[in-house]
Parts: C-alpha cells; sequence; structure tokens
C-alpha cells in the first residue's frame, strides 16, 4: 500500500502543476493497484472523471464515472452512485 500513497502523492503534486494526463496515469497505477490487491478506492474513479473532464476528454470521464457508480451501487452506496450517473 505504500506504493500506492506515493503515487497518490504524485498525483496531487501533478495536479498542482497542472499537468492533467501525469495525474491521471498516477491515479489509474493506484486503481490498477487495487484491482489487484482487492482494495479499490472508489472516490479515484470520481477524480480520474474529473480530470478527464479538464483535458476535454468527456467520454472518457463519462466511462469512469459509470463504473464508480456502478461500484458504489454494488457497494449499497445508491446515493453516491446516482450522484455519480447525474454528472455522467
Amino acid at each position: 500500500m505504500k506504493k500506492a500513497n506515493k503515487l497518490k502523492d504524485d498525483a496531487r503534486r501533478f495536479e498542482l502543476r497542472e499537468d492533467w494526463d501525469k495525474a491521471i496515469q498516477a491515479y489509474q497505477r493506484v486503481l490498477e493497484m487495487g484491482e489487484t490487491e482487492g482494495d479499490v478506492e472508489l472516490p479515484l474513479y470520481n477524480r480520474i472523471g474529473d480530470l478527464y473532464v479538464r483535458v476535454g476528454r468527456p467520454n472518457d470521464a463519462v466511462r469512469y464515472y459509470s463504473q464508480a457508480a456502478d461500484r458504489y451501487a454494488d457497494a449499497g452506496l445508491f446515493n453516491n452512485a446516482i450522484a455519480l450517473c447525474n454528472k455522467a
């Protein structure tokens, strides 16, 4: 998990520098690690979607918002799922 925390810190630094593509890549690696370890951080799907909106890639954003909505619904967090559906 230490590597995931470092990647999240790196992603935040990229965001501060407005290097959105590198931030997206770092967050995606965190999600991949979470999938492997069975510890996925659901808010990261939303964050990646937001970053895709910033770089003008709304189709990619919708894909991440939809994934987040599905995962929130699976976890029984229906209000979060509905909010992400609205965002998409």
